[in-house]
């Protein structure tokens, strides 16, 4: 019985778009990086679990594309992907809470987070719990983030129904027991839910 059910943010209730912060990055290295939904620089990695201060992420950042640009081109680029709150988001969570637990897990980091929060405050507010990479020192997909909400939430992953973009998150949580669900569109995820 899937009593908890947890939910990424990104395209899964926030719209973002990684080509765009792959364009931006490209534009300032004057030649294709590699940024996508499967592979990127460890030093995004690195921020999203908290390893990097935002100085240390844009200098991090500066160093690994042989940048020569400022600190606000490099959060204007990394800010770039982040399109904004699907406007069901907050009545599809408040649906949900009606017969659920309904937890946050996401891969973000001090900047997206900060970007967002005024526009994600009423989201953010709705959810019974927020697990948030850069906060807790762990990132998906690794099986542990996955376990630490597991002890937080003091139950089984078989309890959990778990929806997220990025096939390499459902395929670890999968391995784990979750019963995960990939989202290929945020329009999606109201059928989703229901089924």
């Amino acid at each position: 019985m899937n009593d908890i059910v947890m939910l990424d943010l990104g395209n899964v209730l926030y719209h973002i778009d990684l080509r765009r912060t792959h364009d931006s990055l490209s534009l300032l290295a004057g030649r294709e990086v590699d940024f996508s939904l499967t592979s990127q620089h460890d030093v995004f990695d690195r921020f999203e679990c908290g390893r990097l201060s935002a100085d240390g992420f844009r200098a991090a950042v500066r160093d690994a594309y042989g940048l020569e640009c400022s600190d606000t081109d490099i959060t204007d680029a990394w800010n770039a992907l982040l399109v904004g709150l699907d406007p069901r988001s907050v009545s599809w969570v408040q649906a949900l809470k009606e017969r659920h637990r309904v937890i946050l897990l996401s891969n973000i980091n001090v900047l997206h987070h900060r970007h967002i929060a005024d526009e994600c405050a009423p989201l953010f507010h709705e959810f019974d719990a927020l697990y948030l990479s850069y906060e807790i020192g762990l990132r998906k997909p690794s099986p542990e983030i996955f376990r630490h909400v597991l002890d937080r939430e003091h139950c089984t992953a078989d309890r959990i129904r778990y929806f997220d973009d990025a096939p390499q998150h459902v395929e670890s949580a999968l391995r784990l027991g979750f019963d995960a669900h990939r989202v290929l569109a945020i329009d999606d995820l109201p059928g989703m839910l229901a089924g």
